[in-house]
């Protein structure tokens, strides 16, 4: 019998030492259109869309590891601010 069973793929990133950041608000307003575009572009793979935590993190539910290692690049080739990122 085949399993059926769906493997999903969390992602969390967290901006590092957000509050050190000159000119917070822009920040976020800019990395809230890079999750904006993470959920069009990827929508089909995504199970939860992305979005802003706490205001300096991001997370989201992938449908396969491939997809979630494409939006963790896309998330960090779109903005230069560090950042980790966590899959589970």
């Amino acid at each position: 019998m085949k399993d059926k069973r769906k493997i999903f793929v969390a992602i969390s990133g967290d901006v590092v030492a957000s509050t050190e950041i000159r000119e917070r608000e822009n920040f976020q307003q800019q990395f809230l259109k890079v999750i904006e575009e993470v959920n069009e572009n990827f929508g089909e793979d995504i199970a939860v869309p992305f979005s802003f935590t706490n205001l300096d993190e991001v997370q989201g539910l992938t449908s396969s590891l491939a997809v979630s290692l494409d939006i963790a690049m896309f998330f960090f080739l779109k903005n230069s601010i560090p950042r980790s990122y966590g899959l589970a």
